[in-house]
């Protein structure tokens, strides 16, 4: 069993219409439990808030709540071939009107080591 957590803040420069800087803030939560020899099971768990700052601008400050939730299988037949499955759920509110949204992503992977 592994976990790694994150705890961050941090300012970033943002190439946006909305704001000079973000200001994120957050948490992630990442376990893996190693089930058998060839197979993984791993989750992650991001909650953060993105502070959008203006230098100067005429656009007034906005906050977005960003939630992820991952789940991820992996099974390795071979030392070099992994085969991947995951599922992730993520949300985002924000206070500006009709920039809220949910979605739902499955995704399949091959990785082939040489």
């Amino acid at each position: 069993f592994a976990m790694n957590t994150v705890l961050r803040r941090e300012v970033a420069p943002l190439d946006d219409t909305y704001s000079t800087f973000v200001l994120l803030t957050g948490i992630l939560l990442n376990p893996t439990l190693r089930v058998t020899e060839k197979v993984n099971l791993g989750a992650t768990l991001e909650w953060s808030s993105r502070d959008y700052l203006t230098e100067g601008a005429l656009v007034t400050d906005r906050e977005d709540r960003v939630r992820t939730a991952i789940l991820r299988l992996s099974y390795r037949p071979l030392p070099a071939v992994t085969l991947d499955l995951s599922a992730m759920h993520h949300t985002r509110s924000a206070d500006v009107a009709f920039d809220d949204y949910e979605v739902n992503v499955l995704s399949l992977g091959l990785r082939i080591g040489f």
